[in-house]
């Protein structure tokens, strides 16, 4: 995975929606409540390339008051993959 250069302020905008058209938000997730602060992993699409890539919004702040919102780390080129799982369990017969 290599970061791809946008910055955080572009990052910020593909999150809210108000960017160029090319990028379209795809996922958007509930936010996690870390402590001081709170962090959501968000997922766009460079409709241009047909490139996927992931990075997180991170805010603080008061839900009575104000958030602050950043972006603190780079997006990274990511792809959808499948997974299953197997689950074994006993049951009465």
């Amino acid at each position: 995975m290599n970061p791809t250069e946008f910055t955080s302020s572009q990052l910020l905008d593909i999150w809210r929606e108000d960017c160029e058209e090319r990028y379209v938000l795809v996922e958007d997730a509930d936010w996690e409540d870390e402590g001081k602060f709170s962090s959501a992993e968000i997922i766009f699409e460079d409709t241009v390339t047909a490139k996927f890539y992931s990075f997180c919004v991170y805010r603080s702040g008061s839900y009575f008051s104000h958030y602050e919102y950043e972006v603190w780390d780079k997006a990274v080129e990511v792809t959808k993959v499948t997974k299953t799982k197997i689950v074994e369990e006993w049951v009465a017969v």
